[in-house]
């Protein structure tokens, strides 16, 4: 599945780029369905570029509840890989299942470019490939019955993820100019 949107934040990309390269973690609360997300690696490469390793822990809140049976914690964790590119404000990413690294496909790029002085435009796009047969502990069978269920669930729990960092940035953006200008 291929998807594609773009949003704008009502603040300036000099605070809306660092803030998702450097404080994701803070975004959580913001996220519906996130628990956490924890920063395992930053490395600086020699061209400029800066790789990070994140692991997103979600809830399985949103499980249609034929499958929730079968969602562990570990089933809703995914490694997040990014390529922070700052010349030209873009990221590449790719997800991975924490411990099911074939559970599903996932990779794109955001694009952040300066709206106005005070917006920023984020074009997030990627593909996400699920692939639910190889859930462990679901009998080929049900898996075959239950397939686009979770699918939907592993689809549901990643894009709306993505379509809801422009909003956390924004909300947490908000919050940060109260808390210095009540």
């Amino acid at each position: 599945m291929r998807f594609a949107f773009e949003e704008t934040i009502h603040h300036p990309i000099d605070r809306v780029y660092p803030v998702l390269r450097d404080r994701l973690s803070e975004m959580v609360p913001f996220l519906e369905s996130v628990d956490s997300i924890e920063l395992l690696s930053r490395t600086e490469e020699a061209d400029g570029r800066l790789r990070l390793l994140n692991v997103w822990q979600g809830n399985a809140l949103q499980a249609p509840t034929v499958v929730r049976p079968f969602v562990t914690r570990d089933l809703i964790k995914w490694k997040d890989h990014a390529v922070w590119n700052d010349p030209e404000n873009r990221v590449e990413w790719r997800f991975e299942a924490f411990h099911l690294d074939q559970l599903f496909d996932a990779q794109g790029a955001n694009i952040f470019t300066a709206a106005s002085d005070r917006s920023t435009c984020i074009e997030i796009s990627g593909s996400l490939d699920v692939y639910p047969e190889r859930v462990p502990g679901v009998p080929r069978l049900l898996a075959r019955r239950f397939g686009p269920r979770i699918e939907s669930f592993v689809i549901g729990l990643i894009t709306p993820n993505l379509a809801q960092l422009p909003g956390a940035v924004e909300a947490f953006l908000d919050r940060e100019d109260e808390e210095v200008d009540p």
